[in-house]
């Protein structure tokens, strides 16, 4: 009997490791590094150190950066998700509210301080 088609999700694109490899030159044109991007890491994420993230979002001039706490290497399918697909949708819904200068379109206030947190999105 046949094996089911693993899960998108489930399959291996890359071998470990394989992100650090360099382009390959036939995809370099294609990159666009002044497009908005939202990186979104897990704080425990065991296989990509948080550093990376934020070294990866300080070399894109329009990134955003969101680091789910206790979150491990796919945010989009832990424990945190609905947040993390919260995020998302903030995001996105201000790129469509104002491409130019991506102001942030909520911010959250501590019901117990005067002070503003400011959310990733």
């Amino acid at each position: 009997m046949p094996r089911p088609p693993q899960a998108a999700h489930r399959r291996r694109v890359l071998s470990r490791g394989g992100l650090t490899d360099p382009v390959p030159h036939h995809l370099r044109a294609d990159a666009h590094p002044e497009v908005p991007a939202l990186i979104l890491h897990g704080a425990a994420d065991p296989v990509t150190g948080v550093e990376q993230a934020r070294g990866l979002a300080g070399r894109l001039p329009r990134a955003t950066l969101g680091v789910v706490h206790d979150g491990v290497h796919d945010v989009l399918n832990d424990a945190s998700h609905r947040i993390a697909a919260a995020t998302v949708v903030l995001w996105l819904e201000r790129l469509r509210a104002d491409r130019r200068d991506l102001r942030p379109i909520l911010t959250v206030v501590e019901a117990d301080s005067n002070s503003v947190a400011r959310a990733p999105a």
